[in-house]
C-alpha cells in the first residue's frame, strides 16, 4: 500500500498532530508515504513521511502537466522495492529538524512541552497545543531551574 500526497501550501501548525500520527502508523504498517511539492515549497513535515516510510519526496518548480506526469509515472508509478533500481531524479534533502509549534520555523534547540511533545523555540508558560501548564522545576538549591 502506498500514499501520495501532493501539496503546494506551506505547513499547517494546526494540522501536527494528526499529521505525525499518520505518518507513524503509516510506518507501523508499512505504508509508502510518497510526496510532490508543486511550485517549490518544501514541508519539512512531508519530508520526514516520506523518510520515515520508505517513501519518496519531489520538489517540481511549477505545476506544469508535463513535468507532473512524468514525475508521477517514472518515480511514483513503481512499487517500492523496484525503486532502488531506478535511476534517482533531482530530490531536496531531509530536513529532521523539528519545527516550533507557534511560528512553523525549524528549530536546532528549543522546548518540548511533555504531554504533548509539541516543541517551542522560546520558552512559554502554557502549551499552546494542548493548553498545559509548564511549572518551573525547583534545583537543589532552592532556587527554580528553567522546564
Amino acid at each position: 500500500p502506498r500514499v501520495l500526497c501532493l501539496f503546494g501550501s506551506p505547513d499547517d501548525t494546526s494540522a501536527f498532530k494528526p499529521t505525525m500520527n499518520a505518518i507513524f502508523a503509516a510506518e507501523r504498517h508499512g505504508i509508502a508515504i510518497d510526496t510532490i511539492a508543486v511550485g517549490g515549497r518544501d514541508s519539512p513535515y512531508l519530508q520526514q513521511a516520506a523518510h520515515l516510510t520508505r517513501g519518496k519526496c519531489t520538489t517540481l518548480p511549477s505545476a506544469l502537466s508535463a513535468e507532473l506526469l512524468t514525475c508521477m509515472i517514472n518515480t511514483y508509478l513503481p512499487p517500492p522495492h523496484l525503486r532502488a533500481n531506478l535511476e534517482e531524479g533531482a530530490t531536496s534533502g531531509v530536513d529532521f529538524r523539528a519545527s516550533c509549534f507557534a511560528t512553523n520555523t525549524p528549530v536546532e534547540l528549543g522546548y518540548v512541552c511533555s504531554i504533548c511533545l509539541a516543541v517551542y523555540r522560546d520558552k512559554r508558560t502554557k502549551c499552546i497545543a494542548c493548553d498545559s501548564s509548564f511549572e518551573p522545576q525547583s534545583n537543589a538549591n532552592g532556587g527554580t531551574a528553567p522546564a
